[in-house]
């Protein structure tokens, strides 16, 4: 778990551990990494660390958390009119943070990301059903199938070297979906 407090310093703290984690994974992998590599790769102390991490593994589920908040702030910032605009932005946004799907992914910890949209599944329902007047009965469902969607092509994004665009991977996800009616209709 996270313990990150709102204040500029923290913040700051923040992104050197995060990004001393990045550094580190491009030698190692996850599992081998220790508190003291960070330690060495942030310049942030262990007592630092620990005030605001609980293990390694925390910092990569704060990012992923951080990613899902963006994507709330811009669904609000911007208003979407439909989920193809909100699906586009959320791939934009992993796009632009692909070296820490990466990480994810090569380290087999995409429930990370899974369990970031649980945490953020009512951030979620208020971006997919803002302005209905009832959300579907079966709404959490919905969620969660999405997010298992979304974090298994995210994931098969980068195991094949990202080679598709937002929009290609956005069109592969419409496409994949359409072939998949058959199963349940």
């Amino acid at each position: 778990m996270y313990h990150i407090k709102k204040d500029k310093r923290s913040e700051y703290s923040d992104k050197l551990i995060t990004e001393g984690l990045l550094e580190c994974l491009k030698s190692k992998n996850l599992s081998d990494i220790t508190v003291s590599d960070i330690q060495r790769a942030s310049s942030v102390g262990r007592t630092t660390f620990y005030r605001h991490f609980d293990c390694v593994t925390d910092v990569l589920e704060y990012k992923c958390d951080q990613i899902f908040n963006e994507i709330a702030q811009q669904n609000h910032k911007y208003c979407f009119n439909s989920a193809e605009e909100i699906v586009k932005k959320f791939i934009q946004i992993w796009y632009k943070n692909e070296h820490i799907l990466e990480a994810v992914v090569k380290n087999n910890r995409i429930d990370i990301i899974i369990n970031s949209h649980r945490k953020n599944q009512s951030k979620m329902q208020n971006v997919f059903f803002r302005g209905k007047k009832e959300a579907p009965e079966q709404t959490e469902y919905i969620i969660i199938i999405l997010s298992y969607i979304m974090a298994g092509v995210l994931s098969e994004w980068i195991r094949n070297g990202t080679r598709e665009t937002c929009s290609q991977l956005y069109e592969q996800i419409r496409e994949c979906i359409k072939l998949l009616q058959f199963v349940f209709i």
